[in-house]
């Protein structure tokens, strides 16, 4: 479905919440973001993350269509915007000044050349995927999917997304950028995790955010805040928010969220069969040289701050 600024406004217009935002108590979980970096086990730490939070106050930018998706985010007013709990999404770090300032910003990262072996089986098996057709034409092999400059997300995507730095500068000064994707994540999140230890990140995102025991069989008995209604009895959040979730694998308002075991959150284990050729670990590491730095950093700090900011690395 293709949708656009004009779309979002005229299903808005007069449908806005009342309030700034509900104010955070030890009843409710902290106001949250999780900027999902791909293959990265993201996907099942957002299924847990929207077991803790309502549908009609979760904005998902996952998918096709995140940038008209952020700039109608955007439009929205102050309190619309505050009015949202959970931001989870591939394009979550391109809200972060939107939205309520007590966020809790979190993210998490894992072995950049077991990410890309992810993203090569993923781009493959996945039809829908903008580079399946190209990547099955071409026959493009591993080592040739990770140099190959048409699949940005192939390199350095972390020191990328997060210094949004151009990439040529990236190649050209890998140390530069890792310090600037550092300073980015010091000055703008709260946790960082890893892969490696999701369990443990979990487990302290659940402690910081006051995660308390199931909050998705809590929500399906306990009476939802009380909103503004839409005539035909839909919230009006829920209305005006619709179409910014993304169009496929959204869970439905009305079907309570499950809450997978933290311990057991599904994530792809990107080493798996036989050992890498030399040619293709080469190609990978030479392709990946900022985020194979940056990475070694943000393990090297585990269980402390990053310097200069309130970034915890767990």
């Amino acid at each position: 479905m293709q949708t656009s600024a004009d779309d979002f406004n005229r299903a808005a217009r007069g449908s806005a919440p009342t309030t700034r935002g509900r104010v955070p108590s030890e009843s409710t979980p902290r106001p949250l973001l999780f900027d999902h970096m791909p293959r990265c086990g993201g996907t099942s730490f957002t299924a847990w993350l929207r077991a803790q939070y309502a549908p009609d106050r979760t904005l998902t930018l996952e998918g096709r269509g995140n940038a008209e998706r952020v700039a109608a985010f955007a439009a929205l007013s102050e309190s619309d915007r505050f009015a949202i709990e959970l931001v989870v999404g591939h394009a979550s770090r391109d809200v972060l000044h939107l939205v309520r300032p007590d966020m809790l910003r979190i993210t998490c990262f894992r072995d950049p050349v077991a990410r890309v072996q992810s993203f090569y089986r993923y781009v493959r098996a996945e039809r829908a995927h903008i580079h399946h057709d190209f990547v099955m034409r071409e026959e493009l092999s591993l080592a040739a999917f990770a140099r190959d400059p048409r699949i940005p997300g192939a390199q350095n995507y972390f020191t990328y997304q997060l210094s949004r730095l151009p990439r040529e500068v990236i190649a050209r000064d890998p140390k530069g950028a890792v310090e600037a994707a550092l300073a980015f994540l010091a000055r703008e999140f709260d946790l960082v995790g890893s892969l490696a230890r999701l369990d443990v990140f979990a487990t302290e995102v659940a402690a910081t955010a006051r995660f308390v025991g199931d909050r998705a069989q809590e929500k399906s008995t306990q009476e939802k805040p009380a909103q503004e209604k839409h005539p035909g009895g839909e919230s009006l959040v829920t209305r005006a928010m619709r179409w910014l979730r993304a169009e496929t694998g959204d869970p439905s308002t009305d079907t309570p969220p499950t809450q997978p075991a933290i311990a057991h959150l599904n994530a792809t284990d990107g080493t798996r069969g036989a050992p890498l050729d030399a040619e293709t670990m080469a190609a990978i590491c030479t392709a990946n040289e900022a985020d194979l730095a940056f990475f070694e950093r943000i393990e090297s700090l585990a269980g402390s701050r990053l310097a200069g900011g309130r970034c915890r690395v767990v």
